[in-house]
C-alpha cells in the first residue's frame, strides 16, 4: 500500500527551501557541522551553540533537539536521537543537514578548524546581539536613579566580553 504524500502544511522545509540570507546560512552551516562532526566541534562549543539565538524557526527546532541530546553527540545513536527529538515534519531536514556537503570543503586536516570556526561564529553572533541589548539597557538606565541595576548591567557586559574573548581563544 503506497503512502500518500504529506500535505504541504504538515511537511517541514527541506534544505534547498531554506532562505539564503546570511543569518540562515550561518545557522544552517553551523548545524551541518555540529550534526556531522560533533566530536570535532567539542562538547563545550556544542553546548554554547545550542543556546544561541536563531532567526529561522525550523533550524531553531533542530538546535533545540541538538541541545537536548548533547550527551549522545559522540555516539552512534547521535543522528537517530536528534531526528527523533524534532517534530516529525523536520525529520527530513535533520537528515539532509547530516549528509549535505559542507559549503566549504576543507582539506581533512583543516576540517576541525572549519567546524569549530562556523560554530564559534554562530555563538559570537549571539554574544554580539546580547551585547547590543545590554548596551541599549545601559543607555536607558540612569546610574543616579537606579545604581544597582546600572552596575548589574555593567557586570553583565564584562562577563559577556570575557565569554567572547574565551570563545576566540578556544
Amino acid at each position: 500500500m503506497d503512502r500518500e504524500p504529506e500535505p504541504e502544511a504538515r511537511r517541514g522545509p527541506t534544505l534547498t527551501e531554506l532562505p539564503s540570507d546570511p543569518a540562515t546560512r550561518l545557522e544552517r552551516d553551523a548545524l551541518m557541522a555540529i550534526l556531522q562532526f560533533p566530536q570535532l566541534v567539542g562538547r563545550t562549543l556544542l553546548d554554547r551553540a545550542s543556546r544561541s539565538g536563531f532567526a529561522n524557526r525550523a533550524l531553531a527546532a533542530v538546535r533545540d533537539a541538538i541541545g537536548a541530546n548533547a550527551d549522545v553527540a559522540e555516539t552512534p545513536q547521535w543522528l537517530e536521537t536528534v531526528t527523533a527529538a524534532v517534530p516529525s515534519p523536520l525529520a527530513q531536514l535533520v537528515q539532509q543537514l547530516a549528509i549535505a556537503p559542507l559549503p566549504q570543503q576543507p582539506k581533512e586536516e583543516a576540517l576541525g578548524i572549519y567546524v569549530r570556526d562556523v560554530a564559534s561564529r554562530l555563538v559570537d553572533r549571539d554574544l554580539q546581539r546580547r551585547k547590543s541589548e545590554l548596551l541599549g539597557q545601559l543607555q536607558r538606565t540612569r546610574a543616579t536613579e537606579d545604581p544597582e541595576r546600572y552596575r548589574g548591567i555593567q557586570r553583565d557586559l564584562v562577563t559577556l566580553e570575557a565569554e567572547r574573548r574565551s570563545l576566540r581563544e578556544g
